[in-house]
């Protein structure tokens, strides 16, 4: 008797289970679908990331060869290819370079060009969102700088918490605007780590409190600014 009962459970159960397959199979494949369609389209963009950084990176070698062989012109030429077409780091780096093929070639702008370049280059540190320097950026001035730090011990454990007195010191110099320098500046955060993060917004309060100032000036006529 109790092997009746037992199919009859059985029975209802698989009834069940193939009422609820009917009612939301298409909402399980659905969503395996997408789950599966995502995963192939992160794989797809991880490769073409990965072919765009390795192109970059010959480009790069390719162009500091030029560089190297005091060929300044054809190095500028392939530098500047680099700035407008590379991902992330390698477009800043490559203005960078750029500048310095400008400088050592044997046109006679190229050091103006040079210097438009390095603060293109500076420019873009502070204003794009992925800049190491984005914590320097104000809607009251545009701000041009380098992030850094400077090493205080050698031997580092990874994943190690390091003492406060051990951790790096950080800095940040920058000028503004970038169009009309008007104020430098020179910070550094003892132990404070990374410049970005710890020195850059320091930055930012000085050339906001110096700018501010400088509206205050304007606004109050020569006789206050005397």
């Amino acid at each position: 008797m109790s092997d009746i009962f037992r199919e009859i459970e059985e029975e209802v159960r698989r009834e069940r289970y193939a009422q609820l397959w009917k009612k939301y199979s298409d909402y399980v494949i659905a969503a395996i679908a997408l789950v599966i369609l995502a995963a192939a389209g992160f794989q797809l963009w991880r490769y073409y990331e990965h072919k765009a950084q390795l192109k970059a990176s010959q480009e790069y070698t390719a162009a500091q060869s030029l560089l190297e062989a005091n060929r300044a012109e054809q190095a500028a030429t392939a530098f500047a290819k680099l700035a407008d077409s590379a991902p992330g780091g390698y477009a800043v780096v490559a203005r960078l370079q750029n500048a310095d093929a400008l400088k050592k070639s044997p046109f006679p702008d190229g050091r103006q060009g040079a210097l438009d370049l390095v603060r293109k280059a500076l420019y873009g540190v502070t204003s794009e969102p992925h800049g190491t320097a984005h914590g320097a950026a104000t809607p009251l001035a545009t701000v041009a700088g380098k992030t850094g730090t400077s090493q205080v011990i050698a031997q580092k454990v990874p994943g190690r918490k390091l003492a406060e007195e051990a951790r790096d010191h950080a800095w940040f110099v920058g000028f503004a605007p970038v169009e009309n320098p008007a104020i430098a500046v020179a910070v550094v955060v003892e132990h404070g780590g990374h410049g970005g993060s710890a020195a850059a917004p320091v930055a930012k309060k000085v050339i906001e409190a110096f700018m501010r100032n400088q509206e205050i000036m304007k606004n109050a006529g020569p006789e206050t600014a005397q």
